[in-house]
């Protein structure tokens, strides 16, 4: 999960985006132009794929509904709750998927966890009868959650760009005929020839 954790707060899972990014020294463009092959509705990015992509959204979904489940033991856990079952009602699922899954780039928090997610917490302890401020104790442990509830998604994704064949390998055969093996094998060369038909082209512009 770290490792997870690491990608996704740097931007750097082997998303169709950054495949496209990190090996434009190819012959041939992999994922051109950069949009999610899946449902080629938008980037393929982080953002997209985690929140958007209509092609995982059963995989959110359920990791949205094992994401408030392990949230409402953690919640009985930290505030002592002695009896009875903590429920999300129906406003505070709303809530917590809006500010989880954000249908605009700017308010995906890329691991962190959204200001909206505590005060729906907030709200909750107070109509248990508890301080709002006990949800503060909660902050790790939360964070972990929604890390899990990513990384759940992005294996659904993986899987289903498996079956679909459009990963990285898919693509990079299909596209310059090679496998992972030989791309690695031969990166240096593939890197030093695009950058001398860099230097022809600046020549000649």
């Amino acid at each position: 999960l770290e490792v997870f954790r690491f990608r996704l707060m740097y931007r750097c899972l082997p998303t169709p985006r950054n495949i496209h990014v990190l090996n434009l020294h190819l012959p041939h463009r992999l994922f051109p132009g950069s949009r999610c092959p899946a449902c080629t509705q938008g980037p393929g990015d982080e953002h997209h794929i985690i929140c958007v992509c209509n092609r995982v959204h059963v995989e959110r979904d359920l990791a949205m509904g094992r994401f408030t489940d392990r949230l409402a033991r953690l919640m009985r856990d930290k505030l002592k709750i002695k009896t009875g079952r903590i429920q999300f009602g129906a406003d505070s699922q709303r809530r917590l998927e809006r500010a989880l899954f954000p249908k605009s780039r700017g308010g995906f928090q890329y691991g962190a966890v959204p200001v909206q997610v505590r005060e729906v917490l907030q709200a909750m302890a107070r109509g248990l009868g508890k301080r709002a401020q006990l949800v503060d104790g909660m902050a790790s442990g939360v964070r972990k959650l929604v890390l899990e509830m990513y990384h759940e998604v992005w294996t659904g994704y993986t899987v289903m760009a498996s079956g679909r064949e459009i990963t990285m390998e898919h693509e990079l055969k299909r596209r310059c005929d090679m496998t992972i093996a030989e791309l690695k094998r031969d990166s240096q060369r593939l890197r030093r020839e695009y950058g001398e038909r860099m230097k022809q082209e600046k020549k000649t512009a």
